[in-house]
């Protein structure tokens, strides 16, 4: 009789702490299994994530290039103006304008 009441503790015991595997619970295995595969897309989404930053920062430099250079050419149609006419400023007004 002292055998069975020992039994039935230590059944207890072992569901308490999570540790019976009479009912399937998960193994270490599998546990570690879900932690890499949460570190992987983690880190997934970490790249991701660069990528897109990348790609948008060199969308905004292509921009702020081309306007640049724009810039640029604005820049040196009003030398190229003022050089034809330092006086004439009404040419240069237009000039402004246009650019």
């Amino acid at each position: 009789m002292a055998t069975t009441s020992k039994k039935t503790t230590t059944s207890s015991q072992s569901r308490r702490n999570g540790s019976s595997s009479s009912n399937g619970s998960a193994t270490p295995a599998a546990g570690t299994a879900a932690l890499f595969e949460a570190l992987g897309e983690s880190a997934e989404a970490l790249f991701s994530a660069s990528k897109s930053s990348a790609e948008r920062a060199y969308r905004l430099s292509q921009t702020a290039l081309a306007d640049i250079q724009a810039g640029q050419q604005d820049a040196i149609t009003l030398a190229r103006k003022w050089v034809e006419a330092p006086l004439d400023l009404l040419g240069w007004y237009t000039a402004i304008i246009e650019t």
